[in-house]
């Protein structure tokens, strides 16, 4: 029998034990939540004792480097002499973060390389390319595996190989600012999201499937805005279309699929050994999801000025312009591949109280006064909030875009990977890092066979839209499209062509008779 035991921080956050072994991943308890205030945890869990969170721990784990997993308020908290284990990025942001943070003792941890805590094994695994960047751990103590996710999209392949697990946390719903920032009229808007909660919700059963896990719990999200400018994202979450169900929702899908699941809330202290026995349960499910809007009513209360008094913090406005050119001129100045990639106009209006409106293009080194141009990419950002991400180390606008507090439209309405490259990758380090993984991946020419109808087919191992590898991480729908695992892509078998994009199209080829 096992000896591991669980409890739910909220969100992504767990404490996992064993024996005398205490591991804590990706803790977040800030009380203002992150992204601009924007997002806060749902359920609610400032009731957590932070005093017994932080005792007597031996390893933290910190998966990326997004601020819901990386939260620098919940990990100041911490003995900075402790052990902390993240995966080995070509990146080197994270372990520079936590590094300016105090922690002494960082372990990087590679693929497939095992690490003892004790008698516990534990391995990280990473999904790392040009535009994003995520990991997962694994802990084995020869009983049970435990297999946490978070919103890691790991290579199915590898989690085939590390089947079967006994408890899988996974996430199941979006975290995303597409569709909702866009332009789009409420039907598109309304359309996009369903298809987006759909992928969602079907990865997260397949990650179930391929791991075979003995119980899967959905997690790592949904967060709540509470901003009322979010209000029709908050009250809509029981509508189909919405991209953040909420958990309920999630263990209600993992059951109508056969999958055996739990709904857990923060504060639940359980173990599993063929069923689950909790031990602690201080929320009443019944109290957060019979009545949500009334509870998110309250929460939003409680947070209100909290929200208010962050937000009022960010008052460089008058520097957005000056520090948009900066960092302008050092791509211009250091990319090698991105600039000329990047070959059309881009729109960026800076609104507040220091406003102003400008054209740039990448690669023909552009940047003026906008004057009713055309463009293919618009953002309008706050003069605060843009002068604040463009005032870090590592320029990141995923800061930003997570908050939703900007707007956006693209002409025409398809998605770039290379502009948000870049703009999340801004700082000269980690942008050099980011084309190299680029150049890496596109300039492989490796195919696979696939068979569909009877016919045979040469599929480009690389998918054009995030250089997911197809190989590892596809299906084959009934009209002849081969579909990514991840994402839900599809392409034409016969042409590549993507319903999705008129710019991206995926190299096949027919096998004729081998003779």
């Amino acid at each position: 029998m096992s000896n591991f035991k669980f409890e739910y921080l909220g969100h992504a956050g767990w404490v996992i034990k064993n024996k005398d072994i205490k591991i804590v991943c990706d803790p977040w308890l800030n009380p203002e939540g992150t992204f601009f205030s924007s997002w806060y945890q749902f359920p609610r869990n400032d009731h957590i004792d932070l005093k017994s969170l932080v005792a007597d721990v031996d390893a933290l784990y910190i998966s990326h480097s997004h601020n819901d997993h990386l939260d620098s308020w919940t990990l100041n908290h911490f003995d900075k002499n402790i052990n902390v284990y993240i995966p080995k990025y070509e990146d080197p942001a994270l372990k520079i973060i936590l590094k300016r943070l105090g922690f002494s003792n960082v372990h990087q941890i590679d693929d497939y390389e095992d690490f003892y805590i004790g008698d516990i094994k534990l391995n990280i695994f990473k999904e790392e390319d040009h535009l994003d960047k995520d990991s997962c751990i694994l802990l084995d103590d020869g009983q049970q595996k435990i297999l946490n996710l978070n919103d890691c999209h790991l290579n199915p392949k590898i989690v085939k190989e590390l089947a079967p697990v006994d408890v899988l946390m996974v996430q199941f719903s979006g975290a995303s600012w597409w569709p909702c920032v866009y332009d789009y009229d409420v039907d598109k808007m309304k359309d996009i999201s369903t298809r987006k909660k759909e992928n969602n919700m079907r990865r997260a059963i397949e990650y179930s499937k391929w791991s075979q896990a003995k119980l899967s719990i959905p997690c790592a999200g949904p967060p709540v805005f509470l901003d009322e400018m979010f209000d029709f994202w908050d009250i809509t979450r029981y509508e189909n279309y919405s991209p953040f169900p909420l958990m309920r929702e999630g263990v209600a899908h993992f059951e109508k699929n056969d999958i055996n699941t739990n709904l857990i809330n923060p504060g639940d202290i359980f173990s599993y050994n063929g069923e689950t026995k909790f031990e602690s349960r201080p929320l009443d499910e019944n109290d957060i999801y019979d009545d949500y809007l009334t509870y998110l009513d309250s929460y939003k209360k409680d947070k209100l000025e909290i929200t208010k008094k962050h937000l009022s913090r960010y008052k460089n406005g008058l520097e957005a312009a000056s520090l948009l050119k900066k960092a302008f001129d050092s791509v211009i100045r250091r990319s090698r591949v991105y600039k000329h990639k990047l070959d059309y106009p881009i729109n960026i209006e800076i609104v507040g109280e220091h406003r102003s409106n400008w054209l740039i293009n990448f690669k023909e080194n552009l940047f003026k006064e906008y004057k009713n141009e055309d463009f293919r990419y618009k953002f309008t950002f706050d003069c605060n909030y843009l002068a604040a991400i463009l005032e870090q180390k590592f320029i990141d606008f995923d800061y930003y875009f997570l908050s939703l507090r900007f707007e956006a439209s693209r002409n025409p309405d398809e998605f770039d990977d290379i502009l948000f490259a870049l703009m999340r990758n801004m700082d000269p380090l980690r942008l050099g890092v980011s084309e190299k993984i680029y150049i890496r991946k596109k300039s492989k020419n490796d195919f696979f066979e696939v068979e569909s109808g009877g016919k045979k087919y040469k599929v480009h191992k690389y998918c054009p839209h995030l250089l997911v590898n197809l190989e590892d991480a596809h299906r084959l729908d009934n009209d002849g499209n081969i579909v990514c695992g991840i994402h839900g892509w599809k392409f034409d078998l016969e042409t590549g062509v993507c319903p999705q994009s008129k710019t991206k199209k995926l190299k096949t080829m027919r096998v004729e008779n081998e003779n």
